[in-house]
């Protein structure tokens, strides 16, 4: 379920270069046959990628939330 939800967000928010390496960071992350250090580094892509989305959507939650306090003190000023 959670490779699931990972794999909507490569797929909707990474270019297509970029989302065929994570989808293949996602599979390594998860390889235990694979040594600690490949892993290791497909975990930080991946962990980089989500950090940079949710980054992303924090900014537009802001950006709208302030849009809608200017909008509703400007209307309380009767502007």
């Amino acid at each position: 379920m959670e490779d699931e939800r990972i794999l909507d967000l490569i797929n909707s928010k990474a270019d297509r270069v970029s989302a065929i390496q994570l989808r293949s960071d996602l599979d390594q992350a998860k390889t235990r046959e694979l040594p600690d250090q490949d892993r290791k580094i497909a975990r930080g892509r991946l962990a980089s990628f989500l950090l940079n989305v949710a980054s992303k959507a924090t900014e537009q939650v802001a950006k709208r939330s302030a849009d809608e306090l200017v909008d509703y003190v400007m209307k309380g000023l009767g502007m």
